[in-house]
């Protein structure tokens, strides 16, 4: 009996050191520290930091009608909205598509392969300041002179083409980041099931994409899908590298504004507003995220052949 229990003690003794820094570091920097952004929300506070009051529930009002009835924070809003949107229905079915072609192994798919995921291996700094000279000197000679142009706009610092280019390289870097994952996940489809697939009568091609590969790669699709939705609130995009705290207000996302708030500000009259601010969209996106979750899991295909 004694000899059971120090072999218990043993195995659970190890599971709880390995247990013992994740748990933590998730009571430190979770719980702890959104429960100083709880109590700050209802707080009002000084320039350099001191709570000067309790204002109750000011704070959500305030960013409540900030979001509804100021440019500002309307366009932040609609800015985040139209990058998430355009990750979803322009990023992640060419995302599919390219997957697919590179798990078919089409004529020179390892290079290709390459080309496309080496931004991924970049730094993302590093690349968000090449492609920031590319735009700024190299395409506008480039433009000039393949097509004879007298002049050519600068598309990152003259404020009409910014959130479109924004966009663009959003759009061109999200593509990568899950390719690698989405084709890892679609070299696991076993050569039975496809075989399977084609005694029961479905061809090469986007048939055998839709009717099987996409289904048995479905939960990796769902995990991207709402881990994606769950953070789109906070999105900010290359804003950060490529204006540092100058980007123009029309370029705005809600995730950049947060930022331009705490790290491009000495003052701390704001936390307590951008607690709350926090806290709402918490409110908001916790519950649609769980919904999304129970949708796809119950309503997406079976992995099951």
């Amino acid at each position: 009996m004694k000899n059971f229990s120090k072999v218990k003690l043993k195995k659970y003794g190890f599971v709880w050191t390995i247990m013992a820094y994740p748990m933590l570091l998730f009571i430190v920097f979770y719980l702890v520290c959104n429960f100083g952004s709880l109590v700050m929300a209802f707080q009002k506070r000084d320039f350099l930091g001191n709570v000067t009051g309790w204002v109750g529930f000011a704070n959500f009002t305030k960013f409540v009608k900030d979001i509804a009835e100021t440019e500002l924070m309307s366009t932040a809003l609609k800015n985040t909205c139209l990058m998430y949107g355009t990750d979803l229905l322009i990023v992640l079915p060419l995302q599919l598509l390219f997957s697919y072609y590179l798990f078919r192994k089409i004529p020179g798919h390892k290079a290709i392969r390459f080309i496309v995921m080496l931004p991924s291996i970049i730094s993302g700094f590093v690349v968000c300041l090449v492609f920031k000279k590319f735009v700024e000197g190299a395409l506008p000679s480039m433009m000039k002179n393949l097509f004879g142009l007298k002049t050519f706009p600068n598309l990152i610092s003259e404020v009409k083409y910014t959130f479109k280019t924004v966009l663009f390289y959003n759009v061109w870097m999200s593509f990568t980041t899950a390719l690698v994952m989405y084709s890892n996940a679609m070299n696991q489809v076993s050569d039975e099931i496809l075989e399977s697939g084609k005694i029961d009568g479905v061809e090469g091609g986007l048939q055998e994409m839709f009717y099987l590969v996409l289904p048995m790669i479905f939960p990796t699709i769902t995990t991207f899908l709402i881990t994606g939705f769950s953070a789109f609130l906070s999105m900010s995009g290359p804003l950060v590298a490529f204006f540092k705290f100058n980007a123009p207000q029309s370029s705005y996302t809600l995730g950049y504004f947060f930022y331009i708030q705490v790290a491009g500000s000495s003052s701390q009259i704001m936390y307590p507003y951008l607690a709350a601010g926090g806290l709402i969209m918490t409110i908001i996106m916790a519950p649609l995220t769980f919904l999304l979750k129970y949708v796809l899991e119950k309503y997406g295909p079976s992995t099951e052949y």
